[in-house]
Order: C-alpha cells, then sequence, then structure tokens
C-alpha cells in the first residue's frame, strides 16, 4: 500500500507480486520497467488519486488496474490486462495503450486519454457508465465497445468512427451510448443491442450507405444519411426538437435516388426538429413528383416542427405529408410570394416586399425562396406569380377585404420601377 504520502523512486526493473494500492507518487527512471504482477479484474490493483511518472515503463501483466489518479508514463499494457477509471478520472499521458480492456468501472469514473485510442482486433472498451475522452476513438475491424449496467455512457471526442467489423453492444434495454462528437458509421459496423445510440446536441453523424443499426437511435444533432443517397435503417428512430435531419434527392427512386430511413421491427419514428433537403444532380423537382423519405410500420409520431427545402420554380411548392407509417415529400402547384396569405399573389404582397427590402429575414417580410434575405430575387418570383390564387379554406375565402387595392398595371409599373432602381443601385456599387 503506497499512501497519498508515499514516494517511490522506481530507477531499475522490478517486479510487484502483492496486489498493489496506490495513493502517492511513483517516479521511474529511464531504466525503469516495473511489471505488476497482483491482483485480479476481481480484485484489482487501485490507483487512489496517486501518480506514475518519469521516462520509464509500468506493466500490468494478466492483471487489473482501477481509479483515479494520473499515469504520465508509458501506459501499462499487455496481454489480458484491464485499465477502467473508477471514483473520477484517471488520465493516461502517454500513447493509448494496448491492452485487453480499457474503460470505466461506473457511473462516476472517466477515463481521459491524451492520445487517440484506435481499438484493435480482440481490444474491448467497455463501459459500465461514465465517460470515455479522447482526441479522436476509432472502432476498427474486430474491435469491440459495449456498453452494460448503466443507463448511459459517453464517448467524448472530435471524431468517433465506427468502422466495418467492428461491434458495439448497447447491452441494456433504455441504457444511451451517448456520442459527445462528430462520428462515423460504415455500412458493416454491427451495432447492436436493446439500447439506444445517441447523436448529442451539437454534434453531426454520419451513417454509410445501406447501414443496419440493430439498435434505436436518437438524433438531438445533425444527421445525415448515405454518402450522396442512401438507404439506411434503424429498430427506432427519435429525432427531438434540437434535432436536424438532412436528406439527399437526386431523383424519385428511394435508396438509390434518394436517402431513405425505414425503421424496422414495428417501431415507431418521432419527429421534430427540422428537415433539411438538398436537390443535387441533374434532377429538377416538377409537379406531381412524390418521394417517400421515411417509412415506421409502427407508425410516425409528431412531425417536424422547421424544414429547409430547396427552392422550386414558380408556383411549385414542397408539400411534406406525414400518413400514419411513412412521409413522403410531394412538389405541387403552390404560391411562394402569399407574403400575408391571403391566399392570392396579389398588391399587398408587393407592399409587404417592398417594406422587408433589404433587411427583411422572413416568409411575412417577403422572403420567397427561403433564404433569410429580401431581394431582388424574390421581387421577380412575384411578379411571376402575380395574380395566382392558391385554394383557400372555406373560412377564408369569405373573408372580405377593406384596404384599397391598386390595378395590375399599377404594381406591374412599381416593379418595373423597383427592379430599375435595383438594377442602378448594383451598377452604382461596381463603379464605386
Amino acid at each position: 500500500v503506497f499512501t497519498n504520502q508515499s514516494i517511490v523512486e522506481a530507477n531499475h526493473a522490478a517486479t510487484i507480486a502483492a496486489r498493489v494500492d496506490l495513493g502517492g507518487v511513483v517516479n521511474t527512471s529511464a531504466l525503469t520497467d516495473l511489471e505488476l504482477l497482483g491482483g485480479s479484474p476481481a480484485d484489482p490493483n487501485r490507483i487512489s488519486g496517486g501518480s506514475i511518472a518519469g521516462l520509464g515503463m509500468v506493466s500490468l501483466v494478466n492483471t487489473a488496474l482501477v481509479g483515479y489518479g494520473t499515469i504520465e508514463t508509458t501506459p501499462p499494457g499487455g496481454l489480458g490486462t484491464e485499465i477502467r477509471a473508477d471514483d473520477g478520472v484517471l488520465s493516461l499521458l502517454g500513447v493509448a495503450p494496448a491492452v485487453g480492456l480499457l474503460g470505466t468501472a461506473a457511473a462516476d469514473g472517466q477515463l481521459h486519454l491524451a492520445s487517440p485510442l484506435t481499438a484493435g482486433g480482440g481490444d474491448l472498451v467497455e463501459l459500465l457508465g461514465g465517460r470515455l475522452v479522447a482526441p479522436s476513438v476509432t472502432l476498427a475491424s474486430g474491435s469491440f465497445l459495449r456498453l452494460r449496467d448503466a443507463p448511459f455512457g459517453i464517448v467524448e471526442a472530435a471524431s468517433i468512427r465506427f468502422e466495418d467489423g467492428s461491434t458495439t453492444v448497447i447491452a441494456d434495454a433504455g441504457s444511451q451510448l451517448r456520442l459527445a462528437g462528430d462520428s462515423w458509421i460504415d455500412r458493416q459496423a454491427d451495432l447492436t443491442g436493446l439500447g439506444t445510440l445517441v447523436n448529442t446536441a451539437g454534434r453531426r453523424m454520419q451513417i454509410d450507405s445501406d447501414a443496419t443499426l440493430d439498435v434505436a437511435l436518437r438524433n438531438t444533432g445533425t444527421l445525415e444519411l448515405g454518402v450522396g443517397v442512401g438507404q439506411v435503417e434503424t429498430l427506432e428512430f427519435v429525432q427531438t426538437a434540437a434535432g436536424v435531419l438532412e436528406f439527399d434527392v437526386a431523383g424519385l427512386t428511394p435508396g438509390t435516388e434518394h436517402d431513405h430511413l425505414t425503421v424496422a421491427g414495428g417501431s415507431t419514428a418521432t419527429l421534430a426538429g427540422t428537415l433539411a433537403v438538398e436537390v443535387s444532380g441533374p434532377y429538377i423537382p416538377t409537379v406531381g413528383d412524390s418521394l417517400e423519405i421515411i417509412s415506421a410500420p409502427g407508425g410516425v409520431v409528431g412531425q417536424f416542427t422547421s424544414e429547409k427545402l430547396p427552392t422550386l420554380a414558380p408556383l411549385t411548392v414542397w408539400d411534406v405529408v406525414y400518413a400514419a407509417d411513412h412521409v413522403t415529400l410531394e412538389v405541387i402547384e403552390g404560391l411562394t410570394t402569399d407574403f400575408d396569405e391571403d391566399g392570392v399573389s396579389g398588391g399587398s404582397d408587393f407592399i409587404a416586399w417592398q417594406r422587408g427590402y433589404p433587411d427583411g429575414t422572413t416568409v411575412t417580410e417577403g422572403d420567397s425562396d427561403g433564404d433569410g434575405d429580401v431581394d431582388r430575387d424574390d421581387l421577380l418570383r412575384w411578379q411571376a406569380e402575380f395574380g395566382h390564387e392558391a385554394a383557400l379554406p372555406a373560412a377564408l375565402v369569405a373573408r372580405p377585404s377593406f384596404a384599397a387595392i391598386p390595378e395590375p398595371t399599377t404594381f406591374g409599373l412599381l416593379a418595373i420601377g423597383c427592379l430599375m432602381l435595383l438594377r442602378g443601385r448594383s451598377k452604382q456599387r461596381r463603379a464605386g
């Protein structure tokens, strides 16, 4: 037992066969190779706020080290070795060790690695709650990541990669593996279990095309499906108000020409947050197009609270349609310049645009194309849609209008004058 007052100077090769409790400081020289042979996973060596410093090496041989403190030397390692954080932060300041098992022993354990962690064939990263922190985490082919016996565990890194051939198990129902970093999931990475994989707020998760996740998926950050376009399957899907779900659209066929999310196993897709769609390639959306983007045989619950949809041709709009078990994007006839929502693109909408130019940012202020400003493009769209009507609810059809609206020819002249004025200002800016 080395208490918190102990200072041990290790200058040569040495072996300790007994189980060690380290609360003090072990200083090693470049000639030191200190082997810890005692302890076991059931009765491990413990570090309780102590530190191992210096230029030497400390090796664990078929044993375990559990606790909190700091290891500055070449980290302990070896076949059959376990290193787990418990009761606080265990910091490994050297190269990430090659060990049989690396992780946490309880919810109050945090394992901090100063170097990137790459888990290879046969390596096990196991969280019994708590947090694993590293500059980056890569689960290579043959490696295992397991979360068990805890309501949640956190992996925190700038990048987290689940490569083909890796296995991740979220063992317990209701348990959450929370990814506090941008993550990538390869097509043949195996994610399984009764728990939930969570993309945390402010983070970006990319899932490879044709990947299947045999776990529930919860998105509170930004989720991108496929490379280009692709099909992704999960056992359950939840998006919160902070989440953004991105879809790429390059045609009408789900999974090959546009992204598609399938919720299997009779589970539900619970929707909130933002739907963001981007059109690519030669595809031009036209009236009558219908694209299924989500299917959930167990049911669709809720709706997206906001939408970021590409601008279409005048008199053409997107419609997000929510059915009992699927969500589709449809292209329909409609107005984008009915700024006052009276069912007509008319003179009052021109006045709304005029009042909103150039500082407006919303639809009611004259932003027809959703780009966050009121400009010449919005005026041109108003010109193209002027005089057209949209289908109105019966309650609005009979609504009287008390404002005197000038004749269409008057607004046509006003619009032309505004365009000339805008063109003149543009020339002045170029001349300046």
